[in-house]
């Protein structure tokens, strides 16, 4: 006979593609409490509440986004002592959460699989089958400077002309790899995770360096389309192959920690014809300066480590 009051608030959940794929902005749905209450527990301590999953209506219904009902209570026994607790729901317009755990960053050296993972909404397993693809994307013809400021509403000046004035800076969306055309299709493969969790790329080593996307895409226990969309850097090591992305400053420790005796490495490259000063600092002294000359390609920069 415990007095319990709760409430219970919506936030929306949105896959990280969602945003810049479908609008070129992040998408934002402002947390909302959608229902508050006071009841008692019953003669074994339990309590029920009960609520109505509402959506979010200016959300689109689109594969991918959920929402989340955080259930908040603040039971206070019969001595008075107050105690809190709160739960999580999770409601969707697709029952299924699809994805292939790539890292941000691939080495075409890699050679292990990539687990497959497709659960519910509560992140239980939940057997799936469908499609991965992956494509590799065109390239801007050259490297942008990072925007001065915000992409405009309304354009002035003639795309033509602005590129013209001002050939290294982006006019409207030609920045966003969601907008690449797709250049060549890699991988086109079934999977069921009931039989296998898991996905090889046994070609990975004959891909070229650039910007890749990939697509898996199933169907829940519903009818509902699940997908996930993963774009991602592949990139060598050999420093005869040129950088992944069209860019004046391309920087990747190969090894960021090294006992002595070991080597560190860092590649160091760039798309355009520049020159980068390296400086090396060991105990507040510069110890080595020196330019490296880069166009369209990569140097790898080796640090001996010592005593």
């Amino acid at each position: 006979n415990a007095e319990v009051k709760y409430r219970v608030v919506r936030i929306a959940r949105y896959p990280y593609w969602w945003g810049f794929y479908f609008r070129g902005w992040n998408p934002s749905s402002p947390q909302m409490e959608i229902k508050q209450g006071n009841l008692k527990t019953d003669e074994k301590g339990y309590f029920e509440i009960e609520f109505e999953a509402i959506a979010d209506k200016s959300v689109p219904k689109e594969p991918g986004i959920s929402f989340s009902y955080q259930v908040i209570a603040d039971v206070t026994d019969l001595n008075g002592e107050t105690r809190s607790a709160s739960g999580f729901a999770y409601v969707g317009y697709t029952s299924l959460i699809v994805n292939v755990n790539l890292p941000d960053m691939l080495n075409l050296e890699h050679k292990e699989p990539f687990d497959i993972t497709t659960t519910n909404l509560n992140n239980e397993f939940e057997p799936a089958q469908g499609y991965i693809t992956i494509h590799k994307l065109k390239n801007p013809p050259h490297a942008f400077r990072n925007k001065k400021w915000q992409k405009p509403d309304k354009f002035i000046i003639p795309q033509k002309e602005f590129q013209k004035d001002f050939p290294n800076d982006v006019y409207d969306n030609e920045d966003e790899v969601s907008k690449w055309e797709r250049e060549k299709e890699v991988l086109n493969t079934p999977f069921n995770t009931e039989r296998e969790k898991q996905l090889t790329l046994k070609n990975l080593n004959k891909w070229k360096p650039g910007k890749y996307v990939l697509e898996i895409k199933s169907v829940d226990k519903f009818g509902q389309e699940a997908k996930e969309i993963k774009y991602f850097p592949v990139y060598s090591e050999n420093p005869k192959l040129s950088v992944p992305l069209p860019s004046y400053s391309w920087i990747f420790p190969l090894k960021q920690t090294a006992e002595p005796g070991e080597t560190a490495g860092i590649l160091v490259g760039s798309s355009e014809n520049v020159k980068v000063l390296y400086e090396l600092e060991l105990e507040k002294k510069i110890i080595i300066r020196e330019w490296i000359s880069l166009d369209n390609n990569q140097n790898l920069v080796e640090i001996p480590i010592k005593e």
